[in-house]
């Protein structure tokens, strides 16, 4: 890979592998609907490796006749990495419209990559597929089934399985990723996890969270690197977890995290663990990401946190 295209280019993900690449000396095409200069990118404005195009996934099919504007011509050993995705005011909220217009830009966004001769897209997921999955294999059936995202999860499969689909017709190889729970180094992301070991941190008292379901964690930093590997590596119809491999509860990371930062656990969190597991340890397996990366993702050290 010596050139890459990176929808969603200002989010927190896709900003991270957005600076990895670059400093990979690969050329980057970043798409976003924000201004550069008010993103989490705008300290990268300057890298001549990067050119920047404000563009709305409405109008992605577009992107050929901009670059070819610009003169930036993407090659055989071009990447397109897809992460746009929006809601109302976050990207798991909104209207049953608001999520699925994002499977048409998804499937969309293939058939662009195809015709700009890229030579694999990758599309970022996330777990919450799973919990979707086990719901269409009437899950429900046996289980006191709950997710509070099932617009934004039951979007998230029907993007991943129309982009195969696209892919497969237009044949283009396509990588499909699902992307752990993110833990940024600054903490400095507006979300329900941040906020909890901001509070932890500063020894703040906090709600024990009510969801006992089991997630896997893993750093803005580490995302964007194993995004850049499965770029090189990546192999056609394969789906990589993007995570430590050892998933668990929120109250068990919180009660981690405590401990590593403060020297102690919280009692509060002393909560049993869930005998109505949706998802299990074998749903998070990181076996064909290790396999295709050749070592194991490094585990989230808590000691990049600046107190």
């Amino acid at each position: 890979m010596n050139k890459a295209i990176v929808t969603g280019a200002t989010g927190l993900i896709a900003s991270g592998v957005v600076e990895y690449l670059l400093d990979k000396n690969i050329q980057v095409i970043a798409l976003g609907r924000s201004d550069i200069k008010a993103s989490k990118i705008k300290h990268l404005s300057n890298r001549s490796n990067l050119k920047y195009l404000q563009l709305d996934m409405s109008e992605i099919s577009s992107l050929p006749k901009l670059l070819e504007d610009i003169c930036w011509k993407p090659d055989s050993d071009c990447v397109f990495y897809h992460f746009a995705w929006s809601g109302k005011n976050r990207l798991a909220d909104g209207s049953v419209q608001d999520q699925f217009n994002n499977v048409t830009y998804s499937s969309t966004a293939v058939i662009v990559a195809k015709e700009l001769a890229c030579k694999k897209f990758i599309n970022a997921g996330s777990q919450e597929e799973r919990f979707i999955d086990r719901y269409l294999d009437s899950y429900w059936e046996n289980q006191n089934y709950h997710s509070n995202m099932s617009i934004y999860g039951s979007a998230k499969v029907s993007a991943r399985d129309m982009c195969l689909l696209m892919a497969y017709i237009k044949k283009i190889d396509y990588v499909h990723t699902r992307i752990s729970v993110i833990i940024e180094e600054s903490l400095q992301t507006k979300n329900y996890i941040n906020s909890i070991l901001k509070k932890i941190l500063n020894q703040e008292k906090f709600d024990a969270p009510l969801n006992n379901q089991l997630f896997d964690f893993i750093s803005k930093t580490e995302c964007a690197r194993l995004y850049y590997l499965i770029g090189n590596h990546g192999k056609n119809k394969h789906d990589y977890l993007l995570g430590s491999g050892n998933p668990m509860t929120l109250s068990k990371f919180f009660n981690e995290f405590s401990f590593k930062t403060n020297g102690k656990k919280i009692e509060s969190l002393k909560v049993s663990e869930s005998n109505n597991l949706i998802l299990e340890k074998k749903d998070f397996s990181i076996s064909d990401l290790t396999n295709v990366i050749g070592s194991k993702p490094s585990s989230i050290n808590f000691n990049f946190i600046n107190k």
